[in-house]
């Protein structure tokens, strides 16, 4: 997506609202707060060289009427992106957002002309008929709604409704599932309630629903630590 960094806040709030022309300085501000903060970078300055974001698109799509843009909405989603957790669990496991999701909605209806997602009302832009990833043209698909726990999620299209995830069954299909509770078994990484993911406990190697390992707590060598600034130390087997 255009708001790729958007899409990455967590819930929070914000006030006033940012002009499309300042999207992308308002963008490159509100997440390298949230890098420094995180440790990821040493100041905002070092961040912001770093930074790259492109919204030439989004204007021109706004423009010619493509696209809606809602400045306050963004300016709400830019401040949860600032204040967001420095935790990889609570990231990965937690949805953006309302206001995210209203910072950029496409006008365009099913079937017609279109370059990004951004432009369509279903916010998909079908471009599977395109032999290059270049500028080529696609159609806007239909609206797709989720799925509904207990319903059937064998479509590849499918999208199983907040808090529940498509479980592919032994004897084949697949059915959405509420998401598994804390120290439940699991399979992928998101197949897990909200402030935990599937991660490997670095005792049994089993597979349970948890949180990443802390700094310092014993980690496996594949498995990532919650904090973004650490790693799994293979000599101590520790997040360091």
């Amino acid at each position: 997506m255009l708001l790729a960094p958007l899409a990455l806040a967590a819930c929070g709030g914000g006030n006033g609202t940012v002009a499309i022309t300042d999207l992308g300085p308002s963008v490159e501000t509100a997440s390298c707060a949230h890098e420094v903060r995180c440790g990821v970078y040493a100041d905002e300055a070092t961040c912001e060289a770093a930074f790259s974001a492109d919204f030439g698109q989004l204007e021109v799509d706004v423009a010619a009427g493509k696209t809606a843009y809602d400045g306050k909405a963004v300016a709400d989603c830019l401040a949860a992106l600032r204040n967001q957790s420095c935790s990889i669990t609570v990231e990965l496991s937690t949805s953006a957002p309302a206001a995210c999701g209203r910072a950029v909605v496409g006008t365009l209806a099913t079937g017609a002309a279109c370059y990004t997602d951004e432009e369509c009302a279903s916010g998909t832009c079908t471009t599977s008929v395109c032999t290059t990833t270049t500028c080529c043209m696609g159609s806007c698909a239909a609206p797709n709604p989720p799925v509904a726990i207990g319903a059937d999620c064998s479509s590849p299209t499918a999208v199983c409704a907040d808090g529940s995830f498509c479980q592919t069954a032994a004897g084949g299909g697949a059915t959405c599932v509420a998401k598994f509770a804390a120290g439940q078994p699991c399979t992928a990484l998101t197949d897990c309630a909200t402030g935990t993911l599937c991660v490997n406990d670095p005792t049994t190697g089993a597979s349970i629903c948890g949180k990443l390992p802390a700094h310092g707590a014993s980690c496996l060598a594949s498995q990532f630590c919650d904090a973004s600034t650490d790693y799994c130390n293979l000599a101590t087997g520790v997040c360091t």
